[in-house]
């Protein structure tokens, strides 16, 4: 059997895979709103929904609110860079919930200076490994965790 039609966009694709345009057009929304605004906004104002081509956006403060919708012309050129296709009119800009997308605190790590003592039982456990590429990796990562300062008892 001939398929009618030659291949479809990828977007064509996307389309018919969301419930509803609205749906597709407000993930591509908050993409690009995220493109369009340095970090400091991002973490003040956050797409809440997209209504008859209008993107509301929800801002931590009234003042924000304000300072956003003065510079919404930039904003919205900037975000029609993004996605030139996205299909916004207007922004429009309230005080409501913001959850700035964080990033998870890093974990300290403790990073021991002194070098990785390679006892006679760790020596016969590492002889054991058969493979020879596990027991390298082994060795390498055993060098990297002491700074390549791995000694033996019979170093000293």
């Amino acid at each position: 059997m001939k398929r009618k039609g030659g291949p479809e966009t990828l977007e064509r694709l996307i389309e018919r895979v969301y419930p509803s345009k609205e749906g597709y057009v407000e993930v591509r929304a908050h993409r690009a709103f995220a493109h369009a605004v340095p970090e400091n906004i991002r973490r003040r104002a956050m797409p809440s929904r997209v209504h008859r081509g209008i993107l509301h956006v929800n801002a931590q403060s009234t003042a924000w609110a304000q300072e956003l919708q003065m510079m919404a012309p930039r904003i919205l050129d900037a975000m029609r860079k993004a996605d030139p296709t996205l299909d916004l009119r207007e922004l429009r800009f309230r005080v409501g919930p913001v959850e700035a997308e964080r990033a998870p605190a890093p974990v300290p790590v403790e990073i021991s200076s002194a070098p990785v003592e390679i006892t006679p039982d760790l020596a016969a456990a590492i002889a054991s490994i058969r493979d020879e590429e596990v027991r390298e990796a082994f060795l390498g990562a055993l060098r990297a965790y002491g700074d390549g300062a791995a000694t033996t008892r019979r170093d000293r």
